[in-house]
């Protein structure tokens, strides 16, 4: 505790940590010439003024501590977690009353003197007195004209921490609040802005020394009971669930450095949910797991909740149930990746051990005759191509699978049979910047809300996307040259196929040639 309280007291943390964050407590934004109440945003730009109304006023409550939780770890100031306000921050501002009409969106500039105030000039728009707005952070500026403000989309799928004790992902992204106000005939209008999600403050103490790259809260019961997108109502406060899944994720850039038996402190934005047991599973970016039981306390929004655990050594690497009728469940990361968005190894298909992906193939293929260039296992029928022996394997033993040798017994390599029921069991989104990574790939969500990303970085040239694959444990026996994998052919420009396109390359007679080298995404029951 002492350690911690020290760490506060230091300038950076105190930035980051301390007093109001891009909004909080009396955040005065002046809008010299603000909105016009109307239909639409051309109508907004109107000059309408009846009385003398110069400025908003933004009041931003603070996270409370709710009364029941551990406090002392984070109470830096009045048992508050605050923000300042960012330079350039954006909000959305929508008209509601006499007339309703688009959003428009405000750039504030930060006061030199008070963290607590922004500023920023209206363009020449005024706010109508007796008219009533409504205000949102943050700004979303993909809405369409036909977007209300009775349906903000929230967005708390995967988030990313970047670094030790940082709020900034939670108040730059995730940190959803709004507010409504009347203007009245003159003076300020006053806005007074609430949250809508919760902050769990997650303090972990390892057992060991390791660098944390991912935070996986479960559903004890596997039921979905996080809402990870929703529609927020802007005037009312509202919040209507549009997704929920059993599961909530946390991503930590870079890594966070984790000494034995010393806090690191992590910060998840949650919306409100009733208490029920979780389990916490915390990946090192060497692919170790430590496991954890926890019982939170019913949580509100606009509170702050101190979770503390120690989890214990699970093993390496984390499986996802997706739902699937088999119960097969599929890793979070790929043989030799430490992020979910590495390709990680590359591997020819019944090899164990990784070459570069940039080889494309191995050209001494460990079940090709050096002398005769013929296979030598993996054989179910007589062929030029193949030697004598037919010994009738079409599927790779434990000593001859990536996934198991890399990673254990407890995993292995997927069939062609759990390729299919992957494929037909859950809805696939291609997604060109996963959660800001700059990373391509395929976001699969089963059918209870669970997801893992498939990524399609570039695997055979570092100037084109040609193709992406993964590799199943299962051989082409109507071809043993071949085997099956995920296939992606692109089409030489950058682009790929949507997966209705290449559903079916999992069945196609060319299969994959086996000395060719793909990806490995383990699998587990």
């Amino acid at each position: 505790m002492t350690s911690l309280l020290e760490a506060v007291r230091d300038r950076q943390m105190c930035k980051q940590l301390m007093l109001t964050d891009m909004k909080l407590i009396k955040c005065l934004v002046a809008f010299s010439c603000l909105l016009a109440s109307c239909s639409s945003v051309d109508e907004m730009k109107e000059t309408v003024s009846d009385g003398e109304i110069r400025n908003a006023v933004v009041h931003i409550a603070p996270y409370s501590f709710d009364e029941c939780e551990t406090r002392t770890d984070l109470i830096y100031k009045d048992n508050k977690i605050t923000f300042n306000w960012d330079d350039d921050e954006t909000i959305g501002v929508f008209p509601i009353t006499p007339y309703s009409g688009s959003q428009a969106y405000k750039h504030l500039e930060r006061s030199v003197n008070d963290g607590h105030v922004a500023t920023f000039d209206g363009g020449g728009w005024k706010i109508r007195p007796e008219a009533t707005y409504a205000a949102y952070y943050p700004y979303n500026g993909k809405l369409t004209s036909e977007t209300t403000f009775e349906k903000i989309p929230v967005s708390l799928k995967r988030q990313v921490q970047d670094g030790y004790n940082n709020l900034d992902h939670i108040g730059k992204k995730y940190d959803y609040m709004c507010a409504s106000a009347t203007a009245p005939s003159e003076g300020d209008i006053v806005f007074n802005f609430k949250h809508i999600t919760s902050i769990v403050q997650l303090e972990i103490t390892l057992p060991e020394a390791g660098v944390i790259s991912n935070i996986i809260i479960f559903d004890n019961q596997h039921e979905q009971v996080f809402v990870d997108s929703a529609l927020m109502n802007v005037q009312t406060r509202e919040v209507t669930p549009v997704h929920k899944s059993s599961m909530v994720e946390l991503e930590v850039k870079n890594g966070v450095e984790a000494k034995a038996n010393e806090k690191v402190l992590l910060y998840i934005s949650m919306l409100p949910m009733d208490s029920r047991p979780v389990n916490i599973t915390v990946e090192t970016i060497d692919g170790k797991c430590y496991g954890s039981s926890y019982t939170p306390k019913c949580m509100k929004a606009g509170y702050a909740y101190h979770w503390s655990i120690s989890p214990k050594y699970a093993g390496e690497h984390v499986a996802v149930d997706l739902g699937l009728p088999s119960g097969t469940k599929w890793a979070t990361m790929n043989v030799g990746a430490n992020a979910v968005t590495k390709n990680g190894r590359f591997f020819a298909w019944g090899e164990t051990l990784p070459l570069p992906g940039s080889l494309r193939y191995n050209k001494d293929y460990k079940w090709k005759d050096a002398n005769t260039d013929k296979f030598n296992k993996y054989i179910t029928y007589d062929n030029s191509n193949f030697g004598i022996l037919i010994d009738g394997l079409t599927t790779l033993l434990p000593e001859d699978d990536a996934a198991t040798q890399n990673w254990g017994e407890k995993w292995r390599m997927p069939t062609k049979a759990e390729m299919r029921e992957l494929l037909d069991n859950c809805m696939w989104n291609l997604d060109f910047d996963y959660l800001g990574s700059s990373a391509p790939g395929y976001v699969v969500m089963g059918k209870n809300g669970n997801s893992i990303f498939l990524p399609l970085n570039n695997i055979i040239s570092s100037e084109v996307c040609y193709a992406w694959g993964y590799w199943s444990s299962s051989l082409y026996e109507e071809y043993n040259v071949n085997a099956y994998c995920f296939y992606v052919l692109g089409n030489g420009n950058g682009d790929w196929r949507e997966p209705k396109d290449w559903a079916e390359s999992l069945c196609i007679s060319e299969g994959m040639y086996r000395d060719r080298l793909l990806l490995v995404r383990p699998v587990c029951k």
